[in-house]
């Protein structure tokens, strides 16, 4: 079971509704510093993203980029929002094209 702690609100993350067809595909956000970088860290690491890929998630998004991540293992779209909100983090779900030819909704 993966845990994060607890003075930052971020709870169990095992414990959220998992919705296998949505899970990745997040975009992340954040215009300076990272407010709680560990429990971000812990968090995405926890949703499938490798240990070292986490942290250089982190790093990047103090320097404000814009950071598209695919987590295998991460909650429903609402849950992952938030759960990042609580760190401060801007979530962002791509919507996925219509087929070839088709209109992106």
């Amino acid at each position: 079971m993966t845990t994060d702690a607890g003075r930052d609100g971020i709870r169990d993350t095992e414990s959220a509704p998992r919705t296998p067809e949505i899970a990745g595909d997040v975009i992340l956000r954040l215009g300076g510093e990272v407010p709680e970088p560990v429990t971000l860290i812990r968090t995405l690491s926890g949703w499938g993203l490798g240990l070292r890929a986490a942290h250089e998630t982190a790093g990047r998004l103090s320097r404000g980029e814009t950071v598209p991540l695919g987590l295998t293992g991460a909650p429903a779209r609402d849950d992952q929002r938030r759960i990042l909100n609580g760190p401060g983090i801007g979530a962002s779900f791509p919507e996925a094209s219509a087929g070839p030819g088709g209109n992106t909704p």
